[in-house]
């Protein structure tokens, strides 16, 4: 399990000048590398996936560890997410991946430390592709490749 950005500009996924826009998980001070140790104990795991469906679910249930558990992730990963919204000052963040199924658990309190730490915030939204979004973003980044070598 690994956090990350993708910086859209006119609809266009942005790669910056060696491709690595949007790593801003590399900086250890931000917190991402950690991050998903909150969810579950292993989240290099095969199983880290089934796990935090699972943690989600109770934490829906009303299991007081599990929702703490979340409240400690996204409070890991805020302060990324405002330094990225300061950085590019976007119009809407969006949650992707398998995080984007918990948008009930998520996009409240994501928009609340957006709008504690930026002067003008963005909107946030989950994702509708769900799961899918990193999967369908690299088939993008493929067919892009491609078509850059057929023009």
């Amino acid at each position: 399990m690994r956090m990350g950005v993708g910086v859209l500009n006119g609809g266009v996924l942005q790669r910056g000048h060696n491709g690595s826009l949007g790593e801003i998980g590399a900086l250890p001070e931000i917190g991402w590398n950690a991050a998903p140790g909150h969810l579950v104990d292993d989240p290099d795991a095969e199983s880290s996936e089934q796990a935090v469906a699972a943690l989600i679910a109770a934490a829906r249930s009303g299991d007081a560890n599990a929702a703490d558990r979340i409240r400690r992730f996204l409070g890991a990963i805020t302060l990324g997410a405002a330094t990225v919204a300061l950085a590019f000052d976007p119009e809407l963040v969006v949650v992707g991946g398998g995080f984007s199924r918990a948008d009930d658990l998520v996009r409240e309190p994501v928009q609340h430390a957006l709008d504690t730490l930026c002067p003008m915030p963005p909107r946030v939204a989950s994702s509708t592709l769900g799961e899918d979004a990193v999967a369908l973003g690299a088939v993008r980044v493929a067919l892009d490749h491609v078509e850059a070598q057929l023009a």
